[in-house]
This record gives C-alpha cells, structure tokens and sequence, in this order.
C-alpha cells in the first residue's frame, strides 16, 4: 500500500511537471528530434502590436537547406514580443559533431518592407548572425544565418498552432 502510494504521488508529480511545461505542446516529427528547455513561456503580444510583429509570436518549425546546416531540423520559438524586440528560443537536432541543443536569444525588431527578428551569438566556430524575415501569409518565416568564414544557410519555417 505504502508502495502505490509513493508511486502514485511520484505519477501526479511528473504529470505536473509536463502539462506545466507544455500545455497544449503539439508533438512533430521536428519536435520529437530538438531538445527543448524544461520551461517555455510564451506571453501573449500586445493587443496594439502591429499584426505583422504579433504573428512572430509562437513557435516555428523548420528545416535547414545548404551550408553547415544543410538537412537540420530546427525549432524557433517567439516567446516574448513587443514593438521593439522579442526573446525566444533556438533549438536544433544533432548534426555532424554537434550535439543537439537549444540557446537562448534576445532580438531588436527591424522594420521594413518586410519585418524581422535577428540575433547574433558567438560559439565555437565563431559569430553567427540569425535573420528570420516574416512572409505575408503570417504563418511562414524565412530564415538565414551566416557563420563567420565558414559560409550560410537558408530555411523556411512554418507556425505550429498549438491545441
């Protein structure tokens, strides 16, 4: 009795720790393979916020074409967003001697003919600057990053609407 009990209790825990985690998480093929952080967050923008700024909102899916990157599996995810920047997540599969992994990202909002988010991080190899571009349907992104002397990488990402 005292076993179920315990077993029981450790059940309701890890049940706990999931749906206060991922709440309405739609499981992908993509996000079968992409570690995840064990908290996403993700605020709802500003009503006043432009559409085109608020649609970065969420998470995207998305697999690389070309360069270092060529064939990985990645995820982005917008989980705080305002007029002037937003904050997320990066996450991709392992690749070659990469491990999979996330990273966690600040950018400023850039406005133009087209809005983007873009961020730069500094790792192994060196700077890497990331730009995802939103498209005018509001659910694709086109993204790219460049990778100090060692070449670029293209991908286009779809919004995962989440339950």
């Amino acid at each position: 009795m005292k076993k179920m009990i315990i077993f029981s209790l450790i059940l309701l825990l890890l049940l706990a720790l999931v749906e206060n985690s991922f709440a309405g998480w739609k499981e992908t093929e993509i996000s079968k393979s992409v570690p995840m952080p064990p908290k996403i967050e993700i605020i709802r923008p500003p009503s006043d916020l432009p559409k085109e700024v608020a649609a970065f909102s969420g998470r995207w899916e998305g697999i690389w074409l070309e360069g270092t990157w060529d064939s990985v599996k990645s995820i982005l995810i917008v989980e705080k967003i305002n007029s002037k920047e937003a904050q997320g997540i990066f996450a991709w599969e392992k690749f070659g001697p990469a491990r999979a992994d996330y990273m966690r990202w600040k950018s400023k909002i850039i406005t133009g003919y087209r809005i983007k988010i873009e961020f730069s991080t500094v790792g192994r190899y060196g700077e890497q600057k990331w730009t995802f571009e939103m498209e005018e349907d509001l659910k694709t992104i086109y993204g790219s990053y460049q990778l100090q002397g060692r070449g670029n990488g293209k991908i286009t990402m779809k919004k995962i609407e989440e339950d």
